[in-house]
């Protein structure tokens, strides 16, 4: 099946642009929407748009504001909201809901709080969500103290900035993943006090609101990974409700399950369940 991949722009609600990458077959049988995680950009998700086209899905990858070639301070958002903005202007754009085709949603780390937050605030429009690394709880324990001058900084001067402290080396064991990541010009590792209390509260309450998750959730997740803890994703996995939620653990992984050696294979798992969710519930 041929697909075609293509860049282009939309406006920002408020002012400014986001950047987009598609990946369309002639004829889809449904969308994915994909959302990259804090620092990352949509451009490193080629072939993972380009294998859900294969399949017939048309995929649809985000620069979120403040990353890859979107407007904005880079890591730094006014609230949640914002976010949310930016997802909704994607729909609108290429899923209207009229259109007839399912909406899928693949969010990895960030995104997938992004992708959950935005199924949750629209219920009936996402089919089916798949989770890369959520991160319920960091691997790594921020210091308390660290937390709280974050919190002070939030009202204070809420677009300071700060170096995320996760290095490439934590995200696959494939040298060349680390080394393409340090030479990318789009990747950035800056969080603002802002976004990073605001990531707290959306990480607690989506948290707690596990046992209504509404749709069939693949989760992946490296299961050591350094940076999302694989026992909060199992956690918040074992609390939805029974037989929605399929969680994958690969032992020995890190925190990019699809760019790891074994990230083909995986890959492949991933677009044949996307493929049987657009079919519809049964499929």
């Amino acid at each position: 099946m041929s697909e075609s991949h293509r860049e282009w722009w939309m406006e920002r609600d408020g002012g400014g642009r986001l950047h987009v990458h598609s990946w369309e077959p002639e004829t889809p049988r449904g969308a994915v929407i994909i959302f990259h995680g804090l620092g990352d950009h949509a451009g490193r998700f080629d072939k993972v748009g380009r294998a859900l086209a294969g399949r017939g899905l048309a995929a649809h990858a985000l620069d979120l504001p403040g990353h890859g070639r979107s407007d904005g301070p880079r890591g730094h958002i006014r609230s949640w909201r914002d976010l949310r903005e930016s997802v909704d202007r994607l729909v609108e754009r290429v899923s209207p809901p009229d259109g007839g085709r399912p909406l899928l949603a693949l969010g990895h780390s960030m995104g997938a709080l992004v992708a959950l937050d935005w199924m949750y605030r629209n219920p009936g429009r996402v089919r089916a969500l798949v989770l890369s690394a959520p991160p319920f709880e960091l691997a790594m324990k921020p210091l308390v103290f660290k937390v709280w001058l974050a919190r002070l900084a939030e009202r204070l001067v809420p677009a300071l900035t700060q170096d995320d402290q996760i290095p490439p080396s934590l995200l696959s064991r494939d040298p060349e993943v680390i080394r393409a990541h340090r030479a990318d010009p789009l990747v950035h590792r800056r969080v603002s006090a802002r976004f990073y209390v605001e990531y707290l509260r959306t990480r607690t309450a989506l948290a707690a609101r596990a046992p209504e998750l509404p749709v069939p959730t693949l989760v992946i997740q490296g299961g050591s990974d350094p940076v999302a803890s694989a026992p909060a994703a199992e956690r918040w996995a074992h609390r939805t409700p029974r037989g929605l939620t399929t969680i994958r653990v690969f032992p020995g992984l890190l925190h990019e399950v699809l760019n790891e050696p074994e990230g083909p294979a995986i890959l492949e798992d991933v677009v044949a369940w996307c493929a049987r969710m657009a079919e519809g519930p049964g499929g």
